[in-house]
């Protein structure tokens, strides 16, 4: 008798760049199908065509990216404040209600990645502080994983739309958008071969 097919599943991760967003009124359409959702993760950044914009070491053809700089350490735009942020899937907000991000939501949507469930600080790793989560890795994570309880509907592809209010100074920023998502593959163990 035959060794039955095996099944992994593992997470993979997409991104996506949207350049010169205007930061008092976000509205991104980040994915029109995406499917088996897990998260989604915006990074903020400085728009490269306003950074460095008159400064010497810059050509005629604008500014730089603060991510290919050697003067710039920072993941992310430093002291960034989301309002009436939201996450719509398949045109339906996820959230009842707009909200504002602060650092206790981040901490309570990444629980769940860190290694201890991060029950503790003291037994849990991967926990920022809130001086590390406004001056450097001050990422938007929203956690999806509540979808998988209806694996029929977390099945279906949904669009992804990104709303919100950055309070900053700056005329334009840039935008990564990282989409989380389980993916599978099906493997014949006796032979090796990927089943399609």
């Amino acid at each position: 008798s035959g060794i039955s097919n095996k099944t992994i599943k593992y997470e993979n991760v997409r991104m996506q760049q949207f350049f010169n967003v205007e930061p008092k009124t976000v509205n991104i359409m980040l994915s029109t199908n995406q499917q088996k959702l897990r998260g989604v993760m915006i990074q903020t950044l400085l728009s490269k065509n306003i950074n460095g914009l008159n400064h010497p070491s810059t050509d005629s053809t604008g500014g730089f990216s603060t991510l290919e700089s050697p003067y710039c350490s920072s993941l992310n735009m430093k002291n960034t404040i989301w309002n009436n942020v939201n996450v719509k899937l398949g045109g339906k907000p996820y959230y009842p209600e707009n909200l504002n991000y602060s650092y206790q939501f981040f901490q309570d949507n990444m629980k769940d990645l860190y290694i201890n469930g991060g029950l503790t600080s003291e037994i849990a790793s991967g926990l920022i502080t809130e001086n590390d989560f406004r001056n450097e890795y001050g990422f938007l994570y929203f956690d999806f994983s509540r979808l998988e309880t209806d694996p029929a509907e977390w099945s279906l592809g949904k669009s992804i739309e990104f709303t919100g209010k950055l309070l900053t100074l700056a005329a334009k920023i840039d935008i990564n958008a990282f989409y989380i998502y389980e993916n599978d593959i099906t493997i014949n163990p006796s032979t090796s071969q990927l089943i399609l």
